[in-house]
């Protein structure tokens, strides 16, 4: 029982990264934060656990969440990278605590992340 709970807990973090990994141009302030909290979080889970080397520096992980952002300040100060910072570290230690598999995690993060993956690439390659 215990495992199920778990994996449905899982199922429903992706659920979420998913949700949250893809633009929706009327999505509040609150609720964009929320998602790049989100997937940065599972984007440096998949680099420093599922040992993706491809995946960049944290710099131009924010870079890319910054272009993409709804909210053209959003990302501009250092309070605000903090504050995101701070998010997202908390979702890392979630994902981190989750007792699924570590191959699961990583088979289920992998792709959720690869295409924002490629843009921070893209946007390190153009510094």
């Amino acid at each position: 029982m215990k495992k199920s709970f778990i994996y449905t807990g899982f199922a429903f973090s992706l659920l979420f990264l998913t949700a949250c990994s893809t633009k929706d141009h009327s999505a509040t302030s609150i609720n964009e934060g929320e998602g790049m909290a989100s997937l940065l979080a599972a984007t440096i889970f998949v680099r420093e656990q599922c040992r993706a080397v491809e995946v960049p520096s944290d710099t131009a992980l924010m870079d890319t969440l910054s272009k993409m952002s709804t909210t053209p300040d959003q990302l501009r100060t250092e309070k605000s990278k903090s504050l995101l910072s701070a998010k997202a570290g908390v979702r890392y230690v979630a994902l981190m605590r989750d007792e699924a598999p570590l191959a699961k995690k990583c088979a289920s993060l992998v792709p959720l992340t690869d295409a924002f993956i490629q843009q921070s690439r893209q946007t390190q390659a153009d510094k």
